[in-house]
């Protein structure tokens, strides 16, 4: 499976930035402080220059202590934003040094000491916690995050100006996509969107964040004509904004060539995965390269390059192991790329304890149901199949049908293929009547969805001939049962 890669997808310092805050560390809370001034134990502008000049000296320790101790200070001064400023820039400083856990300890210590200094420092305190959900996000550790967000907003939402409403906006917007919560997903990016277009105009980084956003939960969606549309406007924003070189172009190009791949463009996706790839080499961003690296790797297996894809696989989880760990979500979907290139190589019994592990990454994640974990488990049924354990092949291949109707608008293009898929193991286990049945539900669906367009895509056409290949083959071992035994038409 490959990624619709989000922007802002790598943990590093730019992920913790305040909401709707301003850069007000300098002032002491006697010049703008919450409440009135009480004794402190140091200087809060004398630890903030001690902490800066450590972190400019590269020093990020000293740096992370002094600005956490400036912090403290300023809460006890009343200075409820100034304080939020400083613990984020500690928890920056422990990013530096990659101590990820350090970064959300000081920020934890942030959000509850102002959540406890009243009222005034509750909008502080909510953008405390907003970084703390962004934190958690990319770990992948979703749910934790949407709750973190929810008490960010809770806590100062309606306090913040229109750039921090769009930040919260697209924060929500993120996390639900990865939890597989596509159609909410969607609304928050509009928002954010629309709020970015009015305070920050159509040009900004920010505004084609949220366009890349919006276009990655219109193609969770499978409405690939508007996400294709979202995608190229957000590059054309990446490019003016930041030079055709940027890591984020890179996301945009990947993600573009996702949506041709699945339109049928798969002569005109390669150079643009491969672009995105040698942009991901020179950025030293090694989540991102893994990331560009997997889609590219997914559009060659899909177009027959099995053995191509193999080393791009590999590449990709030895990178994800090493900057996200072997418990990520995404190291999830490198090891269950990992078991499909064994798979097409016919060694089932090496694959299916990647898949194991593969599910065991994602499903704490996104959660077992999701619409993102579809290709895993159709890949885990299909290996179960191989080692001849036909009845939990069954079950999972059962489960996926539940997750596309439970999860999955009619005729979406993923509840598509995983009909075709099931359709291929039932008529391979002996049950046709149950695969017609099967694609028959499917076609009445996926009609259902053509009509409700204004027309029928090349993407839909292809649908509709790999469910109609099935139906002939389903009703000719249905009307030849002696023969089909022996003589089943190939399996398309």
């Amino acid at each position: 499976m490959g990624f619709r890669v989000r922007s802002l997808c790598v943990l590093a310092a730019g992920l913790l930035v305040l909401a709707g805050a301003r850069p007000i560390l300098a002032q002491t809370g006697a010049q703008t402080g919450v409440g009135s001034r009480v004794a402190v134990s140091a200087d809060p502008e004398v630890l903030a220059r001690s902490a800066r000049d450590s972190r400019d000296a590269g020093d990020h320790r000293a740096a992370a202590g002094a600005f956490a101790e400036a912090g403290r200070a300023l809460i006890l001064n009343n200075h409820a934003a100034g304080a939020a400023e400083a613990f984020t820039d500690a928890a920056r400083s422990h990013l530096a040094l990659g101590d990820v856990d350090g970064a959300y300890a000081v920020l934890a210590e942030a959000a509850a000491q102002l959540e406890t200094a009243g009222p005034e420092a509750h909008a502080a305190a909510g953008r405390a916690t907003a970084s703390l959900a962004r934190i958690r996000t990319n770990q992948g550790r979703y749910a934790e995050a949407l709750i973190l967000l929810d008490r960010s907003g809770a806590l100062g939402g309606d306090r913040l100006d229109g750039p921090g409403q769009a930040s919260l906006a697209y924060d929500r917007a993120r996390i639900l996509d990865f939890l597989g919560r596509a159609e909410e997903s969607e609304g928050h990016a509009r928002r954010a969107l629309g709020l970015r277009r009015e305070h920050l105009g159509e040009a900004d980084s920010l505004t084609a964040d949220a366009l890349n956003q919006l276009a990655v939960s219109l193609q969770a969606q499978g409405r690939y004509d508007e996400a294709d549309r979202a995608y190229r406007d957000a590059l054309t924003v990446y490019e003016a904004a930041n030079g055709p070189d940027h890591p984020h172009v890179a996301i945009a190009l990947s993600n573009l060539g996702n949506i041709l791949r699945r339109r049928g463009r798969e002569h005109a996706a390669e150079p643009v995965y491969r672009r995105a790839v040698r942009i991901a080499e020179s950025s030293g961003d090694d989540e991102l390269l893994a990331q560009c690296l997997t889609n590219l790797g997914w559009h060659l297996r899909m177009t027959g390059r099995s053995p191509e894809a193999d080393p791009v696989f590999r590449r990709a989880a030895d990178l994800l192991v090493e900057v996200a760990g072997p418990d990520h979500p995404f190291t999830g979907i490198a090891f269950a790329n990992l078991a499909l290139i064994l798979g097409d190589q016919d060694r089932h019994a090496e694959a299916e304890p990647l898949f194991v592990q593969a599910l065991a990454a994602l499903e704490p994640a996104v959660g077992t149901d999701s619409p993102d974990i579809l290709a895993t488990l159709d890949g885990y049924a299909h290996t179960l199949a191989k080692l001849d354990r036909k009845a939990e092949a069954d079950a999972v291949y059962g489960r996926t049908l539940d997750i596309a109707r439970a999860r999955l608008s009619p005729g979406h293009p993923e509840a598509m293929r995983q009909t075709v898929a099931v359709a291929d193991f039932l008529l391979d286990d002996g049950r046709a009547a149950e695969a017609r049945r099967r694609l028959d539900e499917a076609e009445a669906a996926l009609f259902q969805r053509i009509g409700a367009a204004t027309g029928p895509g090349a993407g839909a056409l292809r649908r509709t001939q790999a469910l109609f290949e099935r139906q002939v083959r389903a009703s000719w071992t249905l009307a030849h049962p002696a023969r089909a035994e022996n003589s089943l038409p190939p399996n398309p």
